[in-house]
């Protein structure tokens, strides 16, 4: 019987400890490669359109949405709102916003995007 109680104590204790970290490593994880992944295709979307459109604008909507903080300039550092010239390098600077088990997490990048077509 002290075996099993040992046992059951063992297992809550290692519970207790690193459920939590467990669960943020497996959370902090899946939201990291949405992440990434939104903004390798967000940055194609923007290469294939030629800037930013309608179709553009919408996306970047649903995203804010989601949580995301997206901001597209041009080299001079204007906001990009609009359809650019072939051959245009645009910086997207993306934030992403997201609660784990221990609260409030933020991920960064910027993208650089070399426009092809208009």
């Amino acid at each position: 019987m002290s075996e099993m109680k040992a046992w059951l104590i063992g297992i809550l204790l290692i519970i207790a400890f690193f459920f939590e970290p467990i669960v943020n490593l497996v959370l902090g994880n899946i939201h990291q490669t949405v992440f990434f992944k939104t903004t390798s295709e967000l940055s194609d979307i923007l290469k294939a359109e030629g800037g930013v459109n309608n179709h553009v604008t919408n996306i970047i909507a649903q995203l804010e949405a989601r949580g995301y903080s997206i901001e597209i300039k041009d080299t001079s550092n204007n906001v990009v709102t609009s359809i650019v010239e072939p051959g245009t390098q645009l910086t997207v600077f993306y934030d992403y916003k997201f609660k784990d088990a221990s609260g409030e997490k933020t991920i960064s990048t910027t993208n650089n995007v070399l426009v092809l077509k208009r």
